[in-house]
């Protein structure tokens, strides 16, 4: 039993280098900002992002807060109408109450982006070409669909990235997405 006892310290040791290193992740900015009406000159960045044909990584997606709404709750009940307008097989949700979570967090400034979605993938250009392209009823996958979104056709995005170059990537990646998740309570997918 000691041997267990060892390991559980060693793993909670661990765990919090994985938190600390996670909080310190920097993104990269894919290209510019875009909206859906023209995906043509996000896809050509996507394209650019590596050398290698596949690399594994996090991304993230922010939306660009519409001005026209003074208040982020009003500019939230107009997002999830259009949301839920689109009724897309296998999206992620969207939660009002992150939004209104993120409105009270003072470290996350909503003044210009809102955070969005982040997710993981072991190919990182073909899962971020699978939530702007995926097309239906084709798709199985759980993606965001974007192109398939008539009523978010005007919302602007961006994307971001961070590259994780390990051997433990299997190991690693579910905790870091996990302490991303929480730092930035992004409104729509799982959690």
């Amino acid at each position: 039993m000691n041997d267990l006892t060892s390991i559980e310290k060693d793993l909670k040791a661990l765990n919090d280098k994985i938190e600390e290193l996670s909080k310190s992740i920097i993104f990269k900015e894919i290209g510019r900002e875009f909206n859906l009406n023209n995906l043509d000159e996000i896809k050509l960045e996507i394209e650019k992002l590596s050398e290698k044909e596949k690399f594994k990584g996090i991304y993230f997606f922010e939306i660009k807060r519409n001005y026209e709404f003074n208040d982020i709750k009003k500019w939230g009940q107009v997002f999830e109408r259009k949301w839920k307008n689109d009724t897309i097989n296998k999206a992620p949700i969207y939660s009002p109450s992150r939004l209104e979570n993120l409105s009270k967090d003072e470290k996350i400034n909503l003044e210009k982006w809102i955070p969005f979605y982040i997710g993981k993938s072991a190919d990182l250009k073909k899962r971020i070409k699978e939530h702007l392209y995926s097309l239906l009823p084709e798709s199985t996958t759980s993606a965001l669909k974007l192109n398939q979104r008539k009523s978010i056709q005007d919302e602007t995005f961006k994307i971001k990235y961070v590259e994780i170059k390990t051997d433990h990537y299997d190991l690693l990646v579910h905790k870091i997405e996990h302490v991303l998740r929480d730092i930035y309570n992004p409104i729509v997918g799982k959690q």
